[in-house]
């Protein structure tokens, strides 16, 4: 990162020409008319075409126009970091790997390179590469690397495919507020059967003196043939005018889920600015919360990856070491534009 590039206009006529300069269609404000243009490449998305415009006001102005073309290594993102799956499931593990040249793209699972086949198969579009994993089995669950690499260097995004649930949504009940109970609902998505919650509550305090929490365990409800769960539980016994704060795991047979975001709610008379904020749940467990993910979203993800309408994985690497610069010539004799490339191209390496 960092080097120089450098592009010049040659343009002739009478009177003299004046230069402006844009960059996909965008005039670029300069201080003064200038023949050579040059700016430090500090991104990859600097590539492109720059065109150089020459008029004196003699008939049409001529211009000219440069593509400047920046290789760099791979650059590669999870759309999840965290999928949900069960056995006899499916699930779609997607990564976005920009890099040019092209790069290739493998996939691990728990440090070993995933074999393919009519249970593991792999797409790509554009950007996007998806692992489609088939009839989920147990021993599929754990950590998969996605790692991208062409001659410049390489790079790689794990994602955890997981049977534990969904971290829980509360959802805000419309009842009237009461002075010493409150009505906690919330939806939970989980292929396997949710056994139990566990439900933390405290007072909420904005400079709390202690991180103590009340902890109940709540067995799920028996009725659960759908992939999303709802539960409601009533608190009871609480405190007039007063604004609490909770938190609920659900445990499939899997495990527990991560901690919901806190939830604020109150009692009939407190100040119902105080229940805005969900709060991540940095006091009650350190691990990163995943963002509710819909299942039926999922679903069709992956019934659009097998009818085929992503395109079949492509493997292997185009590269060109050629910029090209089209010369264009004004109608007009008193008025030549000609650009030249000082740079052909440059390299951008990660540092």
């Amino acid at each position: 990162l960092g080097q120089e590039v450098e592009m010049g206009c040659v343009a002739t006529g009478f009177p003299a020409p004046v230069l402006t300069w844009s960059y996909k269609g965008k005039e670029i404000q300069l201080r003064d008319s200038r023949a050579v243009l040059k700016f430090k490449a500090t991104d990859r998305k600097v590539s492109g075409n720059y065109q150089c415009a020459a008029s004196n006001g003699v008939g049409d102005s001529a211009a000219a126009t440069i593509l400047l073309k920046v290789i760099f290594p791979p650059e590669v993102g999870a759309v999840r970091l965290w999928v949900h799956s069960a056995p006899n499931q499916n699930a779609a593990l997607e990564c976005d790997v920009f890099a040019d040249p092209v790069a290739k793209v493998e996939w691990f699972h728990e440090g070993r390179e995933v074999d393919f086949g009519d249970r593991m198969l792999i797409y790509d579009k554009n950007n996007r590469h998806i692992l489609l994993i088939r009839n989920v089995l147990t021993s599929d669950f754990g950590f998969y690397t996605c790692k991208a690499s062409n001659f410049l260097g390489r790079s790689q995004q794990s994602i955890q495919l997981s049977g534990v649930a969904h971290a829980a949504v509360f959802k805000r009940s419309l009842r009237t507020s009461y002075p010493h109970n409150y009505t906690l609902i919330w939806e939970v998505d989980s292929y396997s059967p949710i056994i139990e919650y566990s439900l933390l509550f405290r007072k909420h305090e904005v400079y709390p003196e202690s991180t103590d929490w009340s902890k109940l365990i709540i067995p799920a409800e028996s009725d659960q043939s759908a992939s999303i769960h709802s539960m409601s539980y009533t608190l009871t016994g609480l405190s007039i005018a007063t604004t609490y704060e909770a938190t609920v795991l659900s445990r499939n047979r899997f495990g527990w889920s991560h901690p919901s975001s806190i939830f604020r709610f109150s009692t009939l008379g407190a100040d119902k600015n105080l229940e805005k904020p969900n709060l991540p749940t940095s006091t009650i467990n350190s691990q990163e919360e995943e963002p509710l993910i819909n299942i039926k979203k999922e679903e069709e993800l992956i019934e659009q990856v097998e009818e085929n309408i992503l395109e079949p994985n492509v493997r292997g690497a185009i590269f060109s070491d050629q910029i090209t610069s089209n010369a264009m010539y004004s109608s007009k004799p008193q008025c030549l534009c000609l650009l030249a490339i000082i740079l052909s191209f440059i390299f951008i390496l990660k540092k």
